[in-house]
């Protein structure tokens, strides 16, 4: 009886144990076959990125060839792409939206459509480790888009083993330079601008310019308004590249235009949109500013009505300002540190034959044109500031190089002109040498121009000036309206939000301003660039006519080119280049 109970024990227990076996075995199995089809899978995987990756480089490769040889290209190079078809198959196969708008922006491409083969040169690279070593087989081909802007897209295949994938890069103009700025970056712009023509009859009436020119990138990251009145494309008004965060454009009556077709007829391929919200786009635009100063003090000036004084951060000092009396001068200097001057609320400076001068409590610091000239001088001043002149019609004539921050507001009561003889010449009207600022400065392209080549032959001067707080320009009965600017100029806002606006100050206190058709017409012409929240465009109420009018009756703002201080120079509407802009992979 025990035993036959021992028996049937034994038996149920290796009943168990073979069904555990077989339950573990199934296990095994089946986390075997998972972990294959896992490998396979990454293997696959792999194998894809590894072709998509050589795609993208080749389409790099290409297109830097494309880009250095440029002008060896003509219609005669041009051919069919033997893939042509396959690749738009590829593109209308695949599902999603994304892909729908790739598909419909590269339905140009077709069987019988020309562009530019440069498989032969991008083979002859594909030893290197970036194309594969050898290993795969590579085609590129670059296709002309229609429109305005002058652009391609590159388009290069690899295949290995069987797995084949495309890559796409475009090719177009970028009208700004590394490290350069726009002519104009904005929040707001109150202002609806419209080509630069004039609108005097005879001799004698060059003088009635109205319209405007950016002669260089405009960014605006609020709603622009344009006027297409005497315009065929945005280009007459904004000669670069336009972004905005929206635009609204109105006829030679004033009336909004709505339709498509004439809207891309005139914004062509020049105009992007902005996606980015206004706020942190100037954020953005500060932080670069305050990265390009050298945050680091060397020396404060103190003009307090004491005495003028000098103090150093440490010693012994990389810098060396001679102090006596009631007035100091800089003797020596790094442009890797800052010079602070205080002692004031408010603070005066002009730019003399001697240099740059700066008046607080009757003191006064002077910086040399002779070390301006051979280094950019960095320089806080902290307090309100005016630039003024005293010569008879307000000439600051700028010769060196210098970078002015200000904790507060600006007035610019004088016309900045760089130290080369005909840009002086430029902003006068006067004979020989007299400074006469009473010229519109610029009433053609080709004025422009001669300005920009005029600057790059004799590049030995430079101003940037930014105010945390307002930019407010100051006018005299002489100016007739004109106010010249040469430099970078910024208007930041304060930590508490005020500031960050440009305005035109007094210019309603110019008499043949306010009397249209008594003299000539007002012009802020800035060679250089502008960075502010708000440009503010004033009015005026005649009212006897019972009529508001713009008190500024055309801005042109042209960009100059690299200015020789790193990181903080114009941008020129000229010095345009060709990039790769980006890549796109399937």
């Amino acid at each position: 009886m025990l035993l036959s109970h021992h028996n049937r024990k034994s038996g149920f227990a290796l009943v168990m144990t073979l069904i555990l076996v077989a339950f573990g075995t199934m296990i095994l199995l089946a986390s075997g076959l998972q972990l294959s089809r896992t490998t396979n899978v990454v293997s696959s995987y792999r194998k894809i990125a590894n072709v998509q990756n050589i795609a993208n480089n080749a389409v790099e490769v290409a297109s830097c060839y494309f880009v250095d040889n440029l002008s060896s290209y003509t219609e005669d190079d041009k051919v069919t792409w033997s893939e042509a078809v396959e690749f738009i198959s590829m593109l209308d196969s695949r599902s999603g939206l994304e892909s729908k708008y790739w598909a419909d922006f590269l339905s140009f491409v077709g069987e019988d459509t020309e562009g530019f083969s440069l498989t032969d040169q991008v083979n002859s690279f594909r030893n290197s480790k970036g194309l594969g070593e050898g290993r795969y087989n590579i085609s590129s081909h670059i296709f002309p888009v229609a429109g305005g802007a002058e652009k391609y897209v590159v388009i290069c295949s690899a295949e290995f083993d069987g797995t084949k994938r495309y890559s796409m890069g475009l090719v177009m103009t970028d009208a700004s330079p590394q490290g350069g700025l726009p002519a104009l970056r904005t929040v707001s712009l109150d202002r609806v601008l419209s080509s630069l023509r004039s609108i005097g009859k005879g001799q004698g009436n060059s003088n009635k310019i109205v319209g405007d020119v950016i002669f260089g990138d405009a960014i605006v990251a609020g709603i622009l308004s344009l006027n297409d009145s005497g315009s065929s494309s945005l280009q007459d008004i904004i000669a670069g590249i336009l972004n905005a965060a929206g635009i609204i454009v109105y006829d030679a009556d004033g009336n909004q235009i709505t339709d498509e077709e004439t809207l891309a007829n005139f914004l062509l391929d020049y105009f992007y949109e902005i996606e980015v919200d206004a706020a942190s786009l100037y954020e953005q635009w500060v932080d670069e500013y305050e990265v390009s100063f050298p945050e680091t003090i060397g020396a404060t000036v103190t003009l307090n009505a004491a005495a003028a004084t000098v103090t150093y951060a440490q010693e012994p000092s990389q810098i060396n300002v001679n102090c006596s009396g009631a007035t100091c001068q800089l003797e020596s200097y790094s442009d890797e540190l800052t010079i602070e001057v205080s002692g004031s609320d408010q603070f005066d400076a002009e730019f003399t034959s001697e240099g740059l001068i700066i008046y607080g409590s009757e003191k006064s610091f002077l910086v040399p044109t002779s070390i301006a000239s051979e280094t950019t001088v960095h320089i806080m001043i902290d307090g309100t500031t005016t630039f003024f002149s005293n010569q008879l019609h307000k000439i600051s004539i700028v010769s060196g190089k210098y970078d002015i921050q200000v904790k507060g507001d600006v007035t610019i009561d004088t016309q900045f002109v760089y130290d080369v003889d005909k840009l002086v010449q430029a902003v006068n009207n006067g004979n020989g040498m007299s400074l006469v600022a009473n010229k519109t400065a610029v009433d053609a392209e080709r004025t422009i121009k001669d300005y920009q080549d005029l600057l790059a032959k004799k590049d030995n001067s430079y101003l940037r000036i930014a105010s945390y707080g307002d930019i407010s320009l100051g006018y005299s009965s002489a100016t007739h309206g004109d106010k010249n600017l040469m430099g970078d100029f910024f208007a930041l806002k304060r930590e508490d939000g005020s500031g960050g606006n440009f305005r035109l100050g007094d210019l309603s206190s110019v008499p043949n301003i306010t009397n249209p058709g008594q003299g000539q017409f007002s012009q802020l012409f800035l060679l250089g660039s502008i960075t502010v929240w708000a440009f503010e465009n004033p009015t005026y109420y005649i009212e006897n006519k019972d009529e508001t009018i713009e008190l500024l009756n055309s801005l042109a703002l042209v960009a100059a080119g690299s200015s020789g201080l790193s990181g903080s120079g114009s941008s020129s509407g000229e010095d345009q280049r060709f990039k790769l802009l980006g890549i796109q992979s399937w």
